[in-house]
């Protein structure tokens, strides 16, 4: 049983209907009716008698959420007042990203458990990485938005990885490439191919791939706008997939064999409280992976 089930089941009685409750939790009349079934085999008790499309509460039932209600409201106040204590006087949440963000969901908790507003925060790869990382032990960031990076090595910092994407070949509808389900490096020998020119796990696999096929990838700095002019001009840019959906109208396919990338968070160690606030509703199937220190 979880935080998020105990407050459906308030809400859900607090409702009174399985109709109404689907509409305002966002949530489907079969996932409730699971998570209540959940509950009552835990709880080895009936929480509501009858058909339960009356949602009556039996007396366990009534007891139970009497006791919880109370218990919630008491601990979400317990949970504010440790926030104001571990986290008084922070204005915002400082965030670095490049290009885009690949966790706005990940800030959207952490600004609704604390009430500190989110910056996001403009970085270059034309700057060297290490510059970011002084900003982190400075205190002038709180996150930087990234693949794990080499320079991470002995800085003192913790980095956590959340989500995991695969590598795509981005191109204009008009390149002679668009109309392939997929592409391999064997697809690319031909044409001008770019990546990301930071040192980070997947640009290294890439280069590794490229070089097993004599060819040289490109390095450049992946602005939106280099990204269109390299593809204007007929050439292909690799990213993570979800990079490509904002970049309408260019392509995006699947490069094959799958090469992965992970994108996460580097943070210093006082702040992994407060990251952890971030994933108290994120599932499992996210990927989320142990922070680690460097």
């Amino acid at each position: 049983m979880n935080q998020k089930q105990l407050s459906n089941f308030i809400n859900l009685v607090d409702i009174g209907d399985f109709n109404r409750a689907e509409d305002l939790l966002n949530l489907k009349e079969t996932t409730l009716k699971k998570q209540i079934n959940c509950m009552e085999k835990q709880l080895k008790f009936s929480l509501f008698t009858g058909s339960s499309e009356e949602l009556l509460l039996t007396d366990a039932g009534e007891k139970f959420y009497h006791g919880i209600r109370k218990l919630y409201a008491d601990y979400n106040t317990l949970v504010k007042e440790c926030l104001d204590t571990a986290f008084y006087g922070k204005n915002s949440l400082r965030v670095g990203i490049f290009v885009k963000s690949y966790l706005s969901d990940i800030y959207m908790k952490m600004a609704h458990s604390t009430g500190i507003p989110v910056e996001l925060h403009m970085l270059s790869v034309k700057h060297p990485f290490q510059n970011y990382l002084d900003m982190l032990k400075e205190e002038k960031l709180d996150f930087i938005e990234a693949e794990y990076l080499s320079d991470l090595e002995g800085s003192g910092l913790y980095y956590q990885r959340f989500t995991k994407d695969s590598m795509s070949c981005i191109v204009s509808p008009a390149h002679p490439l668009s109309r392939k389900h997929t592409l391999s490096f064997s697809d690319l020998m031909p044409y001008n191919v770019y990546c990301t020119n930071g040192d980070t796990e997947t640009t290294k696999l890439l280069k590794n791939q490229a070089a097993s096929h004599d060819m040289s990838l490109i390095p450049i700095y992946g602005s939106e706008n280099n990204i269109f002019y390299i593809c204007k001009q007929g050439g292909i840019y690799l990213a993570p997939a979800a990079l490509a959906k904002g970049l309408y109208p260019l392509i995006s396919i699947p490069l094959q064999p799958e090469i992965p990338f992970y994108w996460g968070l580097i943070y210093r160690p006082e702040l992994s409280d407060l990251l952890r606030l971030g994933q108290l509703f994120i599932m499992p199937s996210t990927g989320i992976h142990p922070p680690k220190p460097y």
